[in-house]
């Protein structure tokens, strides 16, 4: 269950994403499906940046214990949503990759806060 959390929030994201901006410009193109790939791509290659400093994958290998609040998706995945259906707002191909780029920042910077939160209490 803890390896799958954060897996299904992120996808709980892209699918939620991906109907709110179809709802709104209908159904994408190649181009505009490549597009939002791309911008989730990139939301994921910033959010590592910011996070760790650079472009490297960090894994910890030591097993951890963190309450299932720790990734209760409703703040991450709801941020997301929210981002979503502003920028389906924005007319023309450009909302494909800010969707994709403004829903993956978000859900992994707050579910990331989410973590770093419940690590620390758990430790306290």
């Amino acid at each position: 269950m803890g390896a799958s959390a954060a897996p299904y929030g992120f996808t709980l994201t892209i699918w939620t994403t991906g109907a709110i901006i179809t709802h709104e410009h209908g159904v994408p193109d190649a181009l505009e499906a490549l597009l939002f790939m791309i911008g989730s791509v990139v939301g994921f290659m910033l959010v590592g940046f910011v996070a760790f400093g650079d472009l490297e994958l960090k894994f910890t290998p030591e097993e951890r214990h963190i309450g299932a609040w720790g990734v209760f998706h409703l703040p991450s995945v709801g941020l997301a949503i929210a981002l979503a259906w502003i920028v389906a707002r924005i007319h023309g191909a450009t909302a494909w990759p800010l969707a994709g780029l403004a829903a993956t920042c978000a859900y992994l910077s707050v579910v990331g806060l989410q973590l770093a939160v419940a690590e620390s209490r758990r430790r306290r």
